[in-house]
């Protein structure tokens, strides 16, 4: 702000009553002091300062004009204060987006850890498997899947997860599985997902199989991932689903993982923020504590 900085060299003028005092105040040299202040006279069209005697003296205008300049400098010096106290608090509202396949006890007790830290601190968790335009929608961090195509957005990885083909032992006690899980398709045992392109699905996780979607629509399937969990868990079926999701599932035995032989593709998990993102002090310590702790994870979940 060049005027900003005009208005104080007038101000360190009027209170050293020097030119040259006022430039090692404000660390300018005395010429680039007197610069600035016939600038200011010259976007006023008044004279503030009558330099044609050897003393510097204010003119009467000049006097006027300090003790506005001087309030509104002095709150600008407040608000700076206040704008820098208010930055190193550890106090508010963290909002963070997320995909339903990250709602899991892993993150959440991450999160959780934080809040342990920090107790004034509160989330809002936006759960959605789109994602949002983060600045638009007041969103400070998302967890995310895959690829960035925003180059304004700035990724933090943090692991990867792979998804696991899984059923209940009841079902599997009814529905002898044979040795390939291309016959999960072909005999429509599998739950699918219908909030995503079943052609490219089957092409990344199975791309050396001979899988038809035509084959893969046929069989039962739902609009959200909790419903996969709940369907497959009722014995409508077998599924396909992240590890990280169903892992408490796993370690509890409601759900058995089949061909363990078959490794998906790795989808790497990240922490994002907007690179725009005026990033207070309760902000920085929550992006580097989700990094130090994913350190402390499995590289695959």
């Amino acid at each position: 702000m060049p005027k900003f900085q005009e208005y104080q060299a007038f101000i360190s003028i009027y209170e050293t009553r020097s030119i040259t005092k006022a430039g090692r105040q404000l660390n300018l040299s005395a010429s680039s002091i007197s610069k600035k202040l016939s600038k200011l006279e010259d976007e006023l069209s008044v004279q503030l300062v009558d330099r044609s005697t050897h003393n510097l003296s204010i003119t009467p205008l000049g006097e006027r004009f300090y003790l506005r300049c001087k309030s509104i400098l002095d709150a600008v010096t407040e608000n700076e204060i206040l704008i820098r106290e208010e930055n190193q608090i550890t106090a508010g509202r963290i909002r963070i987006a997320l995909p339903e396949m990250l709602v899991t006890p892993l993150l959440l007790n991450a999160i959780k850890s934080f809040g342990n830290l920090y107790p004034d601190v509160r989330f809002e968790l936006n759960v959605s498997n789109e994602l949002q335009d983060l600045i638009a929608s007041d969103i400070d961090f998302c967890f995310r899947s895959g690829v960035l195509e925003d180059s304004q957005l700035i990724r933090v990885p943090l692991f990867a997860t792979q998804h696991i083909f899984c059923a209940t032992p009841d079902y599997l006690d009814q529905h002898p599985l044979t040795d390939s899980y291309e016959s999960l398709f072909e005999n429509r045992q599998l739950i699918v997902p219908t909030f995503v392109n079943l052609s490219m699905i089957a092409k990344k996780f199975f791309p050396d199989a001979n899988i038809r979607v035509q084959q893969v629509v046929s069989s039962h399937s739902t609009n959200h991932l909790s419903a996969i969990v709940s369907m497959t868990l009722a014995g409508l079926g077998a599924s396909i689903l992240p590890r990280i999701y169903i892992q408490p599932l796993l370690d509890q035995g409601k759900l058995l993982q089949i061909y363990p032989h078959y490794a998906s593709p790795a989808m790497d998990i990240s922490l994002i923020y907007h690179k725009k993102l005026a990033m207070t002090r309760l902000m920085s310590l929550f992006k580097s504590f989700i990094r130090e702790w994913a350190e402390h994870q499995p590289r695959v979940l």
